[in-house]
């Protein structure tokens, strides 16, 4: 389905897309995780310790991670019986809704149930609908077959019905430390800078220090859901990656009424593109209530662009 949309010809694409696990196998990758819902009971909300006061000891990162389990299923059971899945360097690990970095740092992932998702088909459908199109019994001859721009072009238009909105199977992902302290001024780690121990000040005046990350799912195709799954982050999240480039059909703009004043979204789209990107409702929604930035590129160059109520 990916291969279906993809534009790349290049084999080392093709052949990752036809088998991840093998792909790093063969690039001496030491050990792969695969990680699948459905992990037994969610952490509570005040595990571990306070966010502490100095940076922690270099070791603290090195307690693993919390919130997963074994698989306790067989290669065949979880991924049609592919034997590479059976390599010692290979695990399955369920999750739960959050997993705990070294105590300190929380990620929370969602995706739809497929419950949600009534105008998708199951991948196995359209996989095999494809194969046979194509005459194949596998992916890998399948996506050599899709490197041919006009077969691509043909079964783009036979199954883009099948697998209409592919966006709404994006995963969201929430990251922060796991207990901020509420100060005048909230002290957190930096993201991009937490395995060097590095601190800033942040300029919101809460105890805001997560990130929300969001993909190209649809927001409005069940909010309430996504807003349940977050429940205890809303109050929390400082940072947001506006959906599919600010495309006006994934927003939904209950979210900024959920986040705490000062929050900041970010929002990346080409610089004048085609396809209008972002939309001028999401921009007003968000600056209705929030700061917004506006991150693209031109000619290779990265520009921002701040909007301001």
């Amino acid at each position: 389905m990916i291969g279906l949309r993809s534009v790349s010809q290049d084999a080392a694409h093709l052949e990752f897309l036809a088998n991840p696990t093998v792909f790093l196998l063969n690039r001496r990758v030491r050990r792969i995780v695969y990680l699948r819902g459905g992990g037994g009971q969610e952490p509570g909300e005040n595990i571990g310790d306070d966010f502490p006061d100095e940076p922690p000891d270099a070791n603290a990162l090195d307690q693993g991670i919390d919130g997963m389990q074994n698989a306790g299923v067989s290669a065949r059971d979880s991924s049609q019986g592919d034997p590479a899945l059976n390599d010692g360097r290979v695990d399955q690990k369920l999750v739960s809704k959050s997993l705990m970095l070294g105590k300190i740092w929380e990620f929370r992932f969602f995706n739809y149930s497929e419950e949600s998702l009534p105008g998708n088909p199951s991948i196995d459908e359209v996989v095999t609908k494809v194969l046979e199109e194509l005459g194949v019994n596998n992916s890998l001859e399948a996506l050599k077959k899709l490197a041919d721009r006009q077969v691509r072009k043909r079964m783009r238009s036979r199954f883009r019905k099948l697998a209409s909105d592919q966006n709404d199977l994006s995963v969201m992902l929430w990251h922060g430390p796991k207990k901020p302290r509420v100060r005048k001024w909230s002290e957190t780690w930096s993201h991009s800078q937490m395995t060097r121990f590095s601190r800033f000040r942040s300029e919101h005046r809460s105890s805001s220090a997560g990130t929300l990350l969001t993909g190209d799912i649809g927001l409005s195709l069940d909010f309430s859901v996504i807003k349940r799954h977050f429940r205890s982050k809303w109050s929390i999240t400082s940072e947001v990656q506006v959906p599919h480039h600010g495309s006006k059909d994934s927003w939904c703009k209950e979210l900024t009424r959920n986040l705490p004043s000062g929050s900041e979204f970010v929002i990346g789209a080409a610089y004048r593109n085609r396809y209008g990107h972002p939309h001028r409702c999401v921009v007003v929604d968000i600056l209705r209530f929030h700061g917004c930035q506006f991150v693209t590129e031109c000619r290779g160059l990265e520009r921002g662009m701040w909007f301001h109520s």
